[in-house]
């Protein structure tokens, strides 16, 4: 609206999007779907039971959320099978190894991670004093923002070399096995047991 991306995580508003993208790709149904923020405005019950709707009808096959914590993937489950969690998880943002990554393995919800490169932090080419404009998610991002970005920088370290070496060598892996430096970070991260969506991140 207006310009403006905001949640909506109605039962209505996600019964419509699906329709129309089933309508938008000719399809009968859609393989993963999943709500990529927790709608602070829309009980939880009240989201997953319009995907139990969906999946139950068959128009969607899985059911994912994006970002939500364990006491709201707990509240969603109450409502209908959950299928599929993804939070973000990279070298920088370990934090779901404590509880998240054991709570899916344990209740058999497949782990989709994102963020493999941490918006760059991760690609080899950031500097500590990198400046974002315009719409960069970047700008607001405390990890972005001075002194934090150099504390993340030294935070395996008290020089930036080890970061430097680190990325180096996952560069050179990645050109020796002919894959995206995010790839290579998702193999050492599969490890842990989560898939990881090597899509890379823009410079």
């Amino acid at each position: 609206m207006n310009g403006n991306v905001r949640r909506n995580s109605t039962r209505e508003r996600i019964i419509r999007e699906v329709d129309d993208s089933l309508r938008r790709l000719q399809t009968d149904y859609i393989d993963i779907y999943q709500i990529h923020w927790p709608d602070p405005l829309v009980p939880i019950q009240e989201t997953a039971e319009a995907m139990q709707q969906l999946y139950y009808h068959g128009k969607i096959r899985a059911i994912g959320v994006s970002n939500y914590s364990i006491e709201q993937m707990n509240l969603f489950r109450a409502a209908t099978p959950l299928h599929m969690a993804q939070p973000p998880y990279n070298l920088f943002e370990r934090e779901i190894e404590q509880e998240v990554l054991p709570f899916c393995r344990r209740l058999g919800i497949i782990t989709l991670v994102y963020g493999a490169l941490c918006r760059g932090l991760l690609s080899g080419k950031m500097r500590p004093d990198r400046r974002f404009v315009g719409d960069d998610v970047r700008k607001v991002d405390p990890k972005f923002q001075l002194p934090a970005t150099r504390s993340i920088w030294r935070r395996s370290s008290s020089s930036i070399a080890l970061h430097r070496r680190i990325t180096v060598n996952v560069s050179f892996i990645s050109l020796c096995v002919g894959f995206w430096i995010s790839q290579v970070w998702a193999w050492l991260f599969g490890e842990h047991g989560a898939l990881i969506s090597s899509m890379p991140w823009r410079e």
